[in-house]
């Protein structure tokens, strides 16, 4: 959301956005009204994702061109500084494009000074039956995803083009397109009738959200940056990551649903602490958790108070992609049938040479590594232990190399572990992982201490390894 003549103007992103989030919403509302400044988020595998989206866009353009379908590009004219002239110039070089009839229109812009909308393809369809304003014909939306499967947030965003296109052409088209990824390149052809109701329900939860009525406040006031998906590739994440550490957040606890925090609060336990302290069994008993799954969570928030992870040197956003990065596959590659396990536990171990450390294990340095001044005696060494499908022995010296897969029975970009040896290249650090193919991983990184007393280029020996956290 951005304002734009004074007044709020909203897009499709915002609406998607804040049924993830409403706490997002809120942000977003505060940062509009000047009371913070909305966070930069450099994250590299969210631009590898959007340069892929670019790339799928063009294949999907190249394919309308082979069939003979002529294409008419919609571009915002650089040259208008104010951005309501720049959207309002687009949107009516969109509707020319539509009275003219044109085959296929490219980034077909929509502006009504409350909402901005920017489709990838509006297609002409030729049409006696549901005729527009301009002839027997209308157009229908096309929008490429790099998904396998039609998601419900890709469909509520091209619900909004459509609310916008059926006010300008006078009828509503009958189908919405979807073009997938993937090997396969689907393209889905949804029913337009079948969604629009849900979508005016949820557009009109948004606008009653961000209406004056509510106040705005920062921090807000109504909502609770709850983990959820969309975290993932939210700009505020780092900043709700802080506060819910801050608080103590229950979601802090490894492997808890949201059901269970929210049966926890009404019950008064609402940190990691008084959970980790919670006399069993309850009475009476926690409404929708059997007494196995509640004892679970509770002897896994003790054993989260008893660990000792030290502190590292490094950048709180790239830990935390490394972090989700590793426990994520660990997780995803469990046995069939097993509950995943996770050790995580730390060690110093003694400044070495990045190299292989013999068979089955492989060692890398970033070629992002940054030199370090201090040449510490010993760094910190973070391990994430899993017990689940492992990695083939003759996969184990690439797995941190770009697109390489340790398995193509799950679904995967090969990114992730070359996100995170870069990552953690750009810290200074290197990256290693030991496996047994059918018996599990155990992957580490290794960072300077975050301590400076303890950052002095003196022989440390390396003491048996801390208490871990399992997950």
């Amino acid at each position: 959301m951005q304002s734009i003549d004074g007044r709020p103007v909203y897009a499709a992103t915002d609406l998607v956005a804040f049924l993830a989030c409403e706490h997002l919403t809120e942000l977003e509302r505060a940062a509009m009204a000047g009371l913070v400044e909305r966070p930069m988020r450099a994250d590299p595998e969210l631009d590898i994702i959007r340069k892929r989206g670019f790339e799928h866009e063009a294949r999907y353009l190249a394919d309308l061109q082979a069939e003979g379908r002529s294409v008419t590009r919609i571009e915002l004219d650089g040259s208008i500084e104010d951005d309501g002239d720049r959207l309002r110039a687009a949107a009516q070089a969109t509707i020319a494009a539509m009275a003219a009839g044109d085959d296929v229109i490219y980034q077909a812009t929509f502006f009504d000074g409350t909402w901005r909308g920017h489709a990838d393809f509006l297609l002409r369809v030729e049409s006696t039956e549901r005729p527009s304003t301009w002839g027997p014909y209308h157009y229908e939306v096309a929008d490429t995803k790099l998904a396998r499967h039609v998601k419900a947030s890709a469909v509520l965003q091209i619900c909004s083009y459509i609310d916008q296109l059926e006010r300008l052409q006078g009828v509503r088209p009958e189908w919405l397109h979807v073009a997938l990824g993937g090997s396969a390149r689907t393209i889905e052809r949804l029913r337009v009738d079948d969604y629009m109701a849900y979508y005016r329900a949820a557009k009109e939860r948004f606008l009653d959200a961000v209406s004056d009525r509510r106040p705005v406040a920062f921090p807000p006031t109504g909502t609770y940056p709850e983990p959820v998906d969309h975290c993932e590739v939210c700009r505020w994440a780092a900043e709700c990551s802080a506060q819910r550490r801050a608080d103590d957040h229950l979601s802090l606890v490894a492997g808890i649903s949201g059901r269970q925090r929210r049966a926890l609060t009404e019950r008064g336990v609402t940190t990691l602490e008084a959970l980790g302290d919670l006399a069993l069994p309850l009475q009476p008993k926690l409404q929708g958790t059997s007494e196995g799954a509640l004892l679970r969570v509770h002897e896994q928030a003790r054993i989260q108070l008893e660990g000792d992870i030290p502190l590292v040197l490094g950048n709180q956003a790239g830990l935390t992609q490394v972090f989700s990065n590793l426990l994520g596959n660990a997780l995803k590659f469990a046995r069939p049938g097993q509950i995943p396990e996770v050790l995580i536990r730390a060690e110093r171990v003694p400044a070495q040479p990045a190299e292989a450390t013999g068979n089955g294990a492989g060692t890398q340095r970033s070629p992002d590594a940054t030199s370090n001044p201090l040449m510490p005696g010993h760094w910190v060494r973070i391990w994430i232990e899993d017990k689940g499908v492992g990695i083939p022995q003759a996969m184990v010296p690439r797995i941190f190399n770009l697109f390489a897969r340790g398995t193509t029975k799950q679904e995967g970009t090969g990114l992730g572990l070359a996100l995170v040896r870069k990552v953690v290249g750009r810290m200074g650090g290197r990256v290693g992982v030991e496996s047994q193919e059918g018996r599990g991983s155990r992957f580490w990184f290794e960072l300077l201490p975050g301590d400076p007393r303890q950052q002095m280029a003196v022989p440390v020996a390396s003491p048996p390894p801390g208490p871990g956290k399992i997950l």
